[in-house]
């Protein structure tokens, strides 16, 4: 369990959450609602896709150190008392075989990490191992923790099996359909019959076959066949998929990367929505003055979107959010849009509806992030959507974190005078309430977790003074 930590000039608390939303130690909050209730402001941040708290941690101290260095001092500080809640979730990493050291990967290779992250997978669901041995078995073996735990068993156990065994491929495309989690197409309708009732074999075959680029005139690059096109010369283009699409184990690698996307995506919903937004809703009853404020990586900032979107819409505007910071998110580039295909909105619309924003929200985005879009590609491919580049803002499947909202379907809410991140120093505008500010990132943020650095937290500190 983690505990209370002094970072810089931060007191900051942990809210370790279950699979499910549910607080793992109750016990942690009433120490931090007894803090809130003192305090001006408090920031909730949380981590993306990480394999313990340990790493969560360190990006916590990092961030948080480097904003320290830059917040006021002396009795400004006193004057103005922010805290901090540092949210924990059980979320996993993806399988990329491009991560292999010595080249490209090999089918034993990509098995190998397969094999690791269903064990990774499977130690989520070690409390319901031994679920159902007594009274009411037949019952919660219906339970949809425990179905997850004996699928990714047999996951594991067709490996062996997998890259000459055309009965073992249908029967892991059968067992990864069987746990997806019900709202796979609440966001985006991506996983439709020809993912869900065709062949097993064909499906994990189609997701194993190498794109093919071929030159456009003037430079581009485009593909044949029925991927979605590649630019190969792009950051990340060749590096990040030259071994994605090759190889039986490839497909299943794809496949479980696909449900890995899912869970943590659904995983991330239900802490914002179920978990953070009780917590806030017990921290305002103490103190309804204070200000709100909201930092979330990855699928982190897939989290504290739904924390925004689904808490309930307060009584007085001054209690609405009063910022939003999105490093690098991992949700639809269409998330805040109005009807982005002609009848639908964004999944996150309600952010602006009944006061529930009332500060901006920046978000940093940046084709030079492989991870955040992992999903979108798989996701085109089974759609066989052609865009001009794979994940970009003509992709339909795109993420906020690698195009920014897109201003074309949200064009009343993004601001279009600050587009880039800002060196150290260089000073940004006044941030406006409700409005969305896309920073383009690429001259300072270098990958999916390179979201620590003091220009990204000058941008974090510009956000929460709009507050002020």
């Amino acid at each position: 369990m983690v505990n209370f930590e002094r970072i810089g000039q931060f007191d900051t608390w942990p809210a370790e959450f279950g699979r499910d939303g549910t607080l793992v130690a109750p016990q942690q909050i009433e120490l931090l609602l007894d803090a809130a209730a003192q305090a001006t402001d408090l920031l909730v941040i949380s981590h993306g896709w990480n394999n313990d708290t340990d790493e969560a941690s360190a990006l916590y101290r990092e961030l948080l150190g480097n904003l320290s260095e830059i917040w006021p001092s002396g009795s400004q500080a006193d004057a103005r008392k922010l805290i901090v809640m540092r949210v924990y979730w059980p979320s996993k990493r993806f399988a990329e075989a491009d991560l292999i050291a010595g080249g490209a990967a090999s089918g034993a290779d990509v098995a190998g990490l397969i094999a690791g992250q269903i064990d990774e997978l499977l130690k989520d669901y070690k409390d319901v191992a031994g679920a159902g041995a007594g009274a009411g078995a037949d019952a919660d073996a219906d339970h949809p923790d425990r179905i997850k735990l004996h699928a990714l068993q047999g996951l594991r156990a067709l490996l062996p099996r997998l890259e000459e065994d055309d009965g073992a491929q249908e029967d892991f495309v059968r067992l990864i359909r069987a746990v997806l989690p019900p709202s796979v197409n609440d966001e985006e309708e991506v996983l439709q019959d020809n993912f869900m009732a065709s062949d097993g074999s064909n499906l994990m075959k189609k997701l194993s076959r190498p794109f093919r680029p071929r030159a456009l005139a003037g430079g581009g690059v485009t593909s044949v066949g029925d991927g979605p096109p590649i630019d190969w010369n792009s950051p990340g283009g060749a590096a990040s998929l030259g071994n994605f699409f090759r190889g039986v184990f490839n497909g299943a690698q794809n496949l479980l990367n696909l449900f890995t996307y899912y869970e943590m995506k659904e995983r991330a919903g239900f802490v914002g929505r179920f978990g953070v937004v009780d917590v806030l809703r017990r921290i305002q009853k103490r103190n309804p003055s204070l200000r709100l404020h909201l930092c979330g990586h990855s699928f982190g900032g897939r989290l504290v979107a739904a924390v925004l979107a689904f808490r309930d819409p307060p009584t007085d505007s001054a209690q609405g959010i009063r910022s939003v910071m999105l490093l690098q998110a991992a949700f639809s580039h269409n998330g805040f849009a109005q009807k982005y295909d002609g009848s639908h909105d964004g999944f996150f619309r309600a952010a602006f509806d009944r006061q529930r924003l009332n500060g901006p929200i920046v978000i940093t985005y940046t084709d030079r992030d492989r991870a955040v879009g992992l999903a979108y590609p798989i996701a085109s491919r089974l759609r066989q959507q052609v865009a001009s580049g794979l994940g970009n803002a003509e992709d339909p499947y795109g993420a906020i974190g690698r195009n920014g909202a897109l201003a074309k379907f949200a064009k009343a809410d993004v601001d279009p005078a600050v587009v880039k991140l800002k060196p150290v120093g260089d000073p940004y505008p006044p941030f406006q309430p409700r409005r969305i500010y896309n920073l383009e990132g690429a001259g300072f943020i270098t990958g999916h977790s390179d979201v620590r650095g003091p220009e990204v937290v000058q941008a974090l500190k510009h956000a929460l003074d709009a507050s002020l």
